[in-house]
Parts: structure tokens; sequence; C-alpha cells
């Protein structure tokens, strides 16, 4: 005969740290080598904020709906690992050049 239980998230919590889990968020440490496209997109956008400014025409900054990576990217989550288990992600959140717009959605 099975018999069920009722925990809630505090009993959880305290059987799976008596495992040796504990909450962890990713640890950004895959370096990566995007670092330079970054740059160029700054670059191109203070350049064209310069033209823009000796016309004196107005300059406006938008801060557009952020677009979710899906992959080795690191997110303000954190989950149960066990201690000194976090998952490694990469540093920067780049798009991987490979996968194009397909490692993104909407936030």
């Amino acid at each position: 005969m099975n018999k069920t239980y009722e925990a809630g998230h505090v009993t959880i919590g305290e059987l799976l740290k008596s495992m040796g889990y504990s909450l962890q968020a990713n640890k950004k440490t895959h370096e990566g080598g995007q670092l330079v496209v970054r740059n160029d997109q700054f670059e191109h956008i203070n350049q064209m904020v310069m033209v823009f400014m000796i016309r004196n025409s107005i300059v406006i900054s938008v801060d557009c709906k952020k677009k979710e990576l899906i992959g080795n990217f690191k997110n303000g989550v954190v989950e149960w690992n066990k201690k000194g288990e976090a998952p490694h992600v990469n540093v920067y959140d780049f798009i991987d050049k490979d996968l194009g717009n397909e490692n993104m959605k909407n936030g």
C-alpha cells in the first residue's frame, strides 16, 4: 500500500540542505570571444549619435523590450544544486553566431 505525504517548501528545503544541496545561481565562467562585437555595436551607436548632434537633430535613447537568451546564459534564477556545483554559463550574453536568433525568446 502506497502512502502519500504532504510537505511544504520549508520542509523540502531542509531535506535538500541535509543532503548537501543549496540554492545557487549560475556562475559566469565561460569567457567566449565576442567582446569585440559588443564594442562595435556601441561604437556604431555613438557615431550615429554624433552625426545627429552635429546636425542639431534630437537624439532619443529608447530602452527596448529585452529578449531572453535560451541556452548556456546567465539568468536571475536560483535552483537547488549540490553545494559548489552551480551551473557554469557564458560570461557574455551575445547571440551565438551559429544559432543566430534561434536562441532568443521574448522576455
